[in-house]
């Protein structure tokens, strides 16, 4: 990114911007990439001594330079720096809008829309860019989502043939239904299209709910072709009866998994 707006800030040491892109992250290499919007100051801290005793390893020259940059970057008075910030940012944007929605966390469906217009702010050039980012999220979520709630989102995982309902809260009858059968939908549209179900954020049994599932959900998913139930669950396993509960009430009609995450899934095909 850097490389490619070498036109757009003419007055801007570009070399420097590139330098300060390929070091920022090294810290990540000691402690592993922890989002921003978990990552504590304690994190913070035990990131920023390992890099620096690393950095002490090289000759002088070598780590006078890249002491220089990280101050720099760190400060944020200088263009470049301020350059450098913006790009970090709205690359992870990015990165969102070509990542699948089921790999995005429940609070990036907003974040995503907000994140990172403080630090372009200082340039039109990079506001505008900024801008058409935002409108490339907003399609996305718009136009891949099947469903979403506040209690659920349903998507369409065209890689595995998978629709996933993501639970998030507690809910039930109607608001609990509404994205089963938006589900239901999309399995009878995908030919062999398969289930999947995230619980990791909790799932709790309304009596009328879990017989409406065993008589009318499930037989239909297998009617429309499906033939395998994914349950994501916890390390823990946490609501391990709940779950068999479903599946001693539908096993006759289709199998079932438990799995850590939707990725799994491509081990048993």
């Amino acid at each position: 990114m850097a490389l490619l707006l070498q036109k757009e800030f003419p007055e801007a040491d570009m070399d420097k911007v590139r330098s300060m892109c390929i070091i920022h992250d090294l810290g990540e290499c000691f402690t592993g990439d922890i989002p921003t919007f978990i990552k504590t100051d304690s994190d913070r801290k035990t990131e920023d001594e390992l890099l620096a005793e690393w950095i002490k390893s090289f000759p002088q020259e070598v780590r006078g330079t890249f002491q220089s940059l990280y101050a720099e970057m760190e400060e944020q008075a200088t263009l470049e720096a301020k350059i450098f910030k913006a790009l970090d940012k709205l690359e992870a944007v990015i990165q969102h809008n070509e990542s699948p929605l089921d790999t995005w966390s429940e609070n990036e469906f907003e974040l995503n829309k907000t994140y990172g217009f403080d630090a372009v702010a200082f340039s039109d050039w990079l506001s505008n860019l900024r801008e058409e980012i935002k409108a490339d999220t907003v399609s996305k979520i718009e136009n891949e989502s099947i469903f979403l709630s506040e209690q659920a989102d349903v998507f369409f995982i065209g890689s595995v043939n998978v629709v996933l309902v993501r639970w998030k809260k507690y809910c039930e009858l109607e608001k609990y239904r509404e994205p089963l059968l938006k589900a239901l939908d999309v399995i009878r549209e995908h030919d062999g299209c398969e289930y999947a179900a995230d619980t990791r954020n909790g799932f709790e049994d309304n009596p009328l709910d879990t017989k409406w599932v065993a008589e009318y959900f499930m037989p239909r998913a297998a009617e429309y072709g499906c033939s395998t139930i994914y349950f994501i669950i916890d390390k823990e396993n946490s609501l391990k009866e709940e779950l068999e509960g479903q599946e001693k009430d539908s096993a006759s009609i289709l199998k079932f998994r438990y799995i850590y995450g939707i990725e799994e899934i491509q081990r048993f095909d």
